[in-house]
C-alpha cells in the first residue's frame, strides 16, 4: 500500500487512538477489523459518536452527562433539595483529594485549572477549588 492510499486508514487509526487504553496496535486492529468486516457497524459507531458529541452537555447542576440542560435526576420534582445536596460533598471530597494529589505530585497550575473548571458540580465549590489549591 503507498502512503497516498494509506492516508486515510492512518487517520483512522491516530483517532483511534486518542481513547482511553489505546494505544498504536490496538487502534490498527480496530480499524481493520472496522474495515474488513464490519463497515456498517463503523458506519454506526461514526453516527452514535457524532451525534453524542453535538447532542451531549453537563447538567447545569449536578454536571453529569445529559442531553438536557438539567438531568432528570436534578429536575425529578419529587425529589427534595435535601437530596440534591451531594454536589456539596462531592466538591468538598474532590478538594480534599486534589490538595492531596497536589503534595504528592506537583500539577501544573494550568492543567489543575481545567481540573476544577471540568469537575467540580457548584459554582462555590469552583471558586473554593481555586482559592484553596491555586494559592
Amino acid at each position: 500500500m503507498s502512503d497516498t492510499e494509506s492516508a486515510l486508514l492512518n487517520e483512522l487509526v491516530v483517532a483511534l487512538k486518542c481513547l482511553p487504553s489505546v494505544g498504536a496496535r490496538t487502534a490498527q486492529r480496530m480499524a481493520f477489523h472496522l474495515l474488513e468486516h464490519d463497515r456498517e457497524k463503523g458506519l454506526k459507531l461514526a453516527v452514535a459518536m457524532q451525534n453524542a458529541i453535538e447532542n451531549i452537555g453537563h447538567c447545569t447542576l449536578c454536571r453529569t452527562l445529559t442531553e438536557h440542560a438539567i438531568c432528570r435526576i436534578c429536575s425529578d420534582k419529587s425529589r427534595s433539595d435535601e437530596t440534591l445536596n451531594f454536589k456539596v460533598l462531592y466538591d468538598s471530597d474532590l478538594i480534599v483529594n486534589l490538595e492531596e494529589k497536589q503534595k504528592e505530585n506537583t500539577m501544573d497550575t494550568e492543567r489543575l485549572a481545567q481540573i476544577i473548571d471540568k469537575s467540580f458540580m457548584t459554582d462555590s465549590g469552583r471558586q473554593t477549588a481555586r482559592e484553596v489549591l491555586l494559592k
